[in-house]
């Protein structure tokens, strides 16, 4: 089953247009990045569950090319799945700012499997 293969997912996030951001938001999201720790509520079937963010999060950056938009590389298995809008949804939390309905455009770029310690695209053959 490939659903049961998926370990990670990249995806590439830009904002509507009109969306008018905080000032500093790409530095801010960086240093939200580097923390060692991210402690968050997550919702889940049972309940609400204390998790730490960062262990879900492999890669975030931002391209600026040709727009502004944040790239990252999150935990998409099945007892981890992380959407990109929690995670930007959390940022900007930190910031004391809501992200408006249907600011984000969320593209995935790619799934990806575990093969030993490592993530491969999950139609890459040997």
């Amino acid at each position: 089953n490939a659903m049961v293969s998926v370990a990670a997912a990249s995806y590439r996030v830009t904002f509507r247009p009109g969306i008018s951001l905080p000032d500093h938001w790409q530095e801010k999201l960086a240093a939200f990045y580097e923390q060692e720790e991210i402690p968050v509520v997550k919702k889940t079937k049972k309940g609400e569950k204390e998790i730490n963010l960062k262990e879900s999060i492999y890669d975030l950056h931002i391209d600026t090319n040709p727009c502004p938009a944040v790239c990252m590389l999150l935990n998409a298995s099945s007892g981890g799945n992380i959407r990109p809008s929690f995670v930007l949804e959390r940022f900007f939390a930190t910031l004391k700012w809501e992200l408006p309905p249907y600011a984000l455009m969320v593209h995935r770029l790619e799934l990806y499997r575990r093969e030993e310690e490592r993530l491969v695209p999950l139609i890459w053959e040997k």
